[in-house]
């Protein structure tokens, strides 16, 4: 997913093979080392680089093959696809809930107690 600022843009690389800090230190500093590349975060938990660059400078082609040199892989990101509403229940009116089965046992004791005259 690639947005453009001002006169920078900001693009967001799918990045694959990293298992570890040195791994995330070593993609960004090949993505740093960039003509034009302003900065570059990688977050090893998502697996995702956010390089601000100069387009003018740049190329997207050169930050994916500038990470395949540095051994791992990269893709630009997709952005999510748009939220979809849930879809509407089969079901008309208020549903039915049940009690906890403790209540409803309880409900039964004290009536069958009170019939008999003795108290719970």
């Amino acid at each position: 997913m690639t947005t453009a600022t001002s006169s920078n843009s900001i693009c967001t690389l799918d990045i694959g093979g990293m298992t570890c800090a040195s791994c995330v230190r070593h993609v960004e500093k090949a993505l740093s080392r960039i003509d034009g590349v302003d900065s570059a975060e990688v977050n090893l938990a998502t697996e995702a680089a956010t390089v601000s660059f100069d387009p003018q400078t740049a190329r997207l082609s050169e930050l994916t093959a500038a990470v395949a040199a540095a051994g791992y892989t990269a893709t630009p990101a997709t952005p999510p696809p748009p939220a979809t509403p849930p879809a509407p229940s089969r079901r008309r009116g208020t549903t039915r809930t049940r009690r906890p089965r403790s209540r409803s046992r309880m409900t039964r004791s004290c009536v069958t107690s009170s019939a008999n005259g003795r108290s719970p």
